[in-house]
């Protein structure tokens, strides 16, 4: 039931997705809250999954040689996200922001249930940064017509 919940919430991001995008003047915001639709309809598909897979530490093998340098790579994606948002690249400095969530610098064995509070937020927080700054870029609108005209070329073949 909640795999073809988290289909169904896809599907209803992408359709207010594409149907804010078919609009003769896109609502930034519509497209926005389709996105994050689609992140939470992913999340819930997702999270069946979770039972199936094990994790590091119930197999009994040695620790992740990796972690360290998540640190090290999260902090440099950082980084570069408020470069970015120095020299006024609001969307590079979004996605260089997304990029960095792929490293998280906790411990990553640990499951999200027994993080500490703080470890959640933390996360939340650079998530819904990064969500906040692509719903600034895609709010312009020199973005939202660009996507608009070259959705439209790509229907017409041109």
């Amino acid at each position: 039931m909640k795999r073809y919940l988290g289909i169904a919430v896809v599907l209803l991001g992408g359709g207010m997705i594409g149907g804010a995008l078919a609009q003769d003047s896109p609502s930034g915001w519509l497209i926005a809250l389709g996105f994050i639709t689609l992140i939470a309809g992913g999340g819930l598909f997702g999270s069946t999954f979770a039972s199936l897979t094990k994790t590091a530490s119930s197999l009994d093998t040695p620790a992740d040689k990796t972690q360290p340098y998540n640190k090290w790579v999260y902090g440099a994606f950082v980084l570069l996200a408020i470069y970015q948002l120095i020299w006024g690249d609001i969307g590079s400095a979004a996605g260089t922001l997304g990029i960095a969530l792929v490293f998280d610098p906790f411990d990553q064995t640990q499951p999200w249930g027994e993080r500490p509070l703080w470890q959640k937020a933390w996360l939340m927080i650079h998530l819904s940064l990064a969500l906040g700054l692509l719903g600034i870029h895609l709010y312009d609108a020199n973005v939202l017509s660009d996507l608009q005209s070259g959705w439209q070329d790509g229907l017409n073949g041109a």
